[in-house]
């Protein structure tokens, strides 16, 4: 799902921002133009840029997963506490 994701959806994701952005501006831009436009360097720098967003989305997550399990499962609720008071006081 993920070499999906990054295969297909973002390339298209980069497009879509692309022509939308030329839209926006004096020219327009068409869906070949715009792929054969973005440099590889841009590419990886965008590939690089999503994955550092979906590693920060996944640290978010687990966290808020943890507090809210802590919060409603009564035997954790005292461990997760501790532990948030210990590491941020």
């Amino acid at each position: 799902m993920l070499i999906f994701y990054f295969g297909a959806v973002v390339p298209t994701y980069a497009i879509f921002i692309r022509v939308a952005a030329s839209a926006q501006g004096n020219g327009s831009m068409n869906i070949k133009s715009a792929w054969k436009g973005f440099p590889w360097s841009a590419r990886v720098h965008f590939f690089k840029l999503l994955a550092e967003v979906l590693v920060m989305e996944t640290v978010v997550s687990t966290i808020l997963f943890v507090l809210v399990l802590g919060h409603f499962h009564l035997e954790l609720h005292d461990d997760v506490l501790k532990f948030f008071v210990k590491y941020f006081g």
